[in-house]
């Protein structure tokens, strides 16, 4: 993802207060960088440029909130950070050109892997006063300060990349220089999102559990027989194993357009500059060869199943390399499974 990529990204998106945001001392109010106007009959909002140049120039850092969704490069960073970390991800763009940073001193709740794309920019690390924080434990709700010395410092330059553990402390300062990175961030589920998954689902089925919280001294025994059969489904292993699945399913794939190709025209065709990888960031596992795909089950071919497996362990393979894997299959056949996994969204095909 380099400038041109930015330039296209604020060229086509429709700008929204949720999605693109400009900070300096503060969030910068929308009215400041974004107009309202009427085209062909419709309200929307665009960029004003003359004040959005300003406020990057007098210091501002703007902010592109889950650009992956309007960003093929972006996306594709997304991906290869969720596969490594074998978790979903979203990614926001920073960019700057001065000034003195953007949310002062503060944790994440999640993960953060920072990509420095172009340009410098200052981190500073400072060990967490609250470890591994939860979704609704932010630190502008801490009641402790942010520790005054930073345990790690650096200057991250393009292509370096700097891991932030949710709950650390950290401050980023841009430099006198112009400065594009991208943060992504994952999202492990913790082991309260396992305990909550359980009970939800078994303990409803205990009457016990369904009793009305009247006199509570006499809910004791009922308490002590609830907590007994929790205890008991948390720790099954069927249970570990489903919630595993659960997961899996709720995983929203997603592979990019492939138009021409999947049209099967005349100009476009697999060769050695198209890459191949699965779009899960789980380990996809095969049930009597079907497979979850955005909350369903996919039934595959022995074919489509040969090369979900074979992209299982390789993690990715151009298509000479596929074919070379798979000699004993025809290739046209291989080439009808490969079109029939990226419709579904479980494979992605990218072209160099």
């Amino acid at each position: 993802m380099q400038w041109h990529d930015l330039d296209l990204l604020l060229h086509s998106i429709e700008p929204d207060e949720q999605l693109i945001q400009m900070f300096l001392n503060g969030q910068v109010p929308p009215a400041s960088f974004l107009d309202e106007t009427i085209a062909f009959g419709r309200c929307r909002k665009i960029i004003n440029k003359h004040h959005f140049y300003n406020l990057l120039q007098n210091g501002a850092t703007l902010v592109l909130n889950r650009v992956e969704n309007f960003s093929i490069a972006a996306k594709r960073l997304c991906m290869e950070v969720g596969k490594f970390a074998q978790q979903p991800t979203t990614g926001n763009a920073y960019v700057s050109f001065c000034g003195t940073g953007s949310f002062g001193k503060h944790w994440d709740t999640h993960d953060v892997f920072a990509i420095q794309l172009v340009g410098k920019k200052l981190w500073q690390l400072y060990p967490p006063t609250l470890p591994l924080p939860l979704s609704q434990q932010t630190s502008r709700k801490s009641p402790r300060e942010c520790p005054a010395t930073p345990t790690f410092e650096c200057i991250l330059a393009a292509g370096d990349v700097l891991y932030i553990p949710r709950g650390w402390w950290h401050q980023v300062t841009p430099l006198d220089v112009a400065s594009l990175h991208l943060s992504v961030g994952t999202y492990p589920p913790t082991v309260l999102d396992y305990v909550l998954w359980v009970c939800n689902r078994q303990l409803p089925q205990l009457l016990e559990a369904r009793r009305s919280c009247v006199d509570m001294d006499s809910l004791k025994p009922d308490l002590a027989t609830i907590m007994g059969v929790a205890v008991k489904e948390v720790l099954d292993n069927k249970n570990m194993k489903e919630f595993i699945y659960h997961l899996h399913t709720r995983e929203r794939l997603s592979s990019e357009f492939q138009t021409a190709l999947l049209m099967g025209t005349l100009d476009s065709n697999l060769n050695e500059h198209v890459q191949l990888s699965l779009t899960s960031v789980y380990k996809i596992e095969s049930d009597n060869f079907e497979i979850p795909a955005n909350g369903g089950r996919l039934k595959l071919t022995p074919i489509s199943y040969a090369v979900v497996n074979l992209l299982n362990r390789t993690g990715s393979l151009n298509w000479p390399e596929l074919c070379a894997e798979l000699l004993q299959y025809p290739q046209t056949a291989v080439r009808n499974a490969v079109l029939d996994l990226a419709r579904y969204d479980i494979l992605n095909i990218q072209k160099f």
